[in-house]
């Protein structure tokens, strides 16, 4: 498991090289204005992706971990093959509901509008790939689980971006910026080249297994209650993440939107060592939940939060302490006035590292109705902050939204999984069977 981590957390740093790289370019190379565009289009396709994936992906990783502990090859085929109709399903649900929400519901940034096209075809791409990726990360295949969507897509992007802009100055000069829609179909290829990929190391784990057709008729529905809260737990965590963006979005100029941008690019080195360490924990405290050993499982928590909070605490330091530099350093000068933003964001995400993988461990062991009602308290107070702040003190009052709603919801998933599973996640505090 500690291999697996190392190699987990570089490939997450990896990625999150390659996400701050294409920022850097597009900062330095679009229209600020098309930035935030931007961002405010992937906010949009991370909350219409929630219903496509209905909780799949997470409980891909639970039920396939489960079950090939058991050796049930038979139910783990039935699995896919409903989870896989699920989601071509509820993807043509997310597009159709997607367009009438951005075409007459909601007000959209100005420019916005001849985007909406190509944000719409990425949504059943993105669904598939995590899906795909999280049946394999279930199947015990954790790293190769993970090169979709941390090295594949973002490589491409990265590659594809840093191209087109030698491509442009040389032929304009320096003088064309890079165009939007141009930005928006390269994701999209990205994204379906990495989900060909997550299929491919499926079906490659699957007859490595030796897994067996299923001749018996399995009842679906233990799989749809299941489903549901997690689709509401995944939900509530990415309106609550990309919130923000959007009231910024609504209530500022795209301008705005690009630099908070470039200030939450920065604070996900802050959290990278979290998302590394809970893609290895997942499988790890399903199979330990199921197979009754409660120490082993708090282990694998508190040892999460010690190894997310240390990966975190550098970039804290850096971040808190010269703000204005690397801004400048990364993006351009037209990018300082984020320093405030990046030093509250920083904070909030520095406590999600120091408490680890809460809604892992809630998610892994059954308990994921727990995890909505956590997530959910936080989103309600960070919308009414957001309503609140973002009209008086712009992207800072969004930073501070968000970061309160981090205290919030980390506090009370710490809370339930100590009610709910005897076991104290921060490492910090004696365990409670001391």
């Amino acid at each position: 498991m500690a291999r697996r981590t190392l190699i987990s957390v570089a490939l997450k740093f990896a990625a999150l090289g390659l996400g701050f790289g294409t920022t850097a370019i597009m900062a330095r190379s679009m229209e600020k204005a098309d930035l935030g565009l931007y961002s405010f289009g992937v906010s949009i396709i991370m909350i219409l992706g929630v219903l496509a994936q209905f909780g799949l992906p997470t409980l891909a990783t639970r039920e396939m971990a489960r079950r090939s502990e058991a050796g049930e090859w038979g139910i783990i085929v039935a699995f896919g093959q409903f989870s896989t109709r699920a989601v071509f399903s509820l993807s043509i649900v997310s597009i159709a509901l997607g367009y009438l929400t951005l075409a007459y519901l909601i007000p959209l940034p100005d420019g916005f509008a001849p985007y909406i096209l190509p944000i719409l075809l990425i949504i059943p791409v993105n669904a598939f790939l995590r899906l795909a990726s999280g049946q394999v990360r279930g199947l015990n295949n954790v790293i190769v689980s993970q090169l979709p969507e941390l090295l594949i897509r973002p490589g491409i992007l990265f590659v594809s971006v840093l191209a087109l802009y030698f491509a442009q100055r040389q032929a304009f000069s320096g003088s064309a910026p890079l165009k939007l829609g141009t930005i928006f179909w390269i994701y999209g290829i990205a994204a379906g080249l990495g989900t060909l990929f997550a299929i491919f190391a499926l079906r490659r784990t699957l007859k490595r297994l030796k897994a067996t057709k299923l001749k018996d008729t399995l009842a679906i529905r233990p799989w749809v209650q299941a489903g549901i809260p997690l689709m509401l737990t995944s939900g509530v965590v990415v309106l609550n993440q990309n919130l923000d963006v959007l009231i910024v979005g609504a209530m500022a100029e795209p301008e705005d939107i690009a630099v908070y941008r470039v200030s939450t690019r920065l604070t996900a080195l802050v959290a990278f060592g979290l998302a590394a360490v809970a893609a290895v924990a997942a499988p790890q405290i399903s199979r330990r939940y199921y197979a009754k050993d409660m120490q082993a499982v708090q282990k694998i928590a508190r040892r999460g939060a010690v190894q997310s909070l240390l990966l975190a605490l550098p970039f804290v330091a850096a971040f808190l302490l010269f703000p204005e530099q690397i801004l400048v350093l990364a993006f351009g000068a037209d990018y300082a006035v984020g320093a405030s933003t990046l030093r509250i964001l920083c904070i909030g995400q520095l406590i999600n590292a120091a408490f680890g993988v809460l809604g892992v461990i809630l998610n892994m062991t059954g308990q994921e109705r727990y995890t909505v009602i956590g997530v959910a308290i936080a989103a309600v107070v960070a919308t009414f902050l957001n309503l609140i702040l973002v009209p008086q003190f712009g992207i800072n009052g969004a930073a501070l939204a968000q970061t309160v709603s981090f205290a919030i919801w980390n506090g009370l998933l710490a809370y339930f999984i100590y009610k709910r599973l005897d076991i104290v996640v921060v490492p910090f505090l004696p365990r409670k069977q001391d």
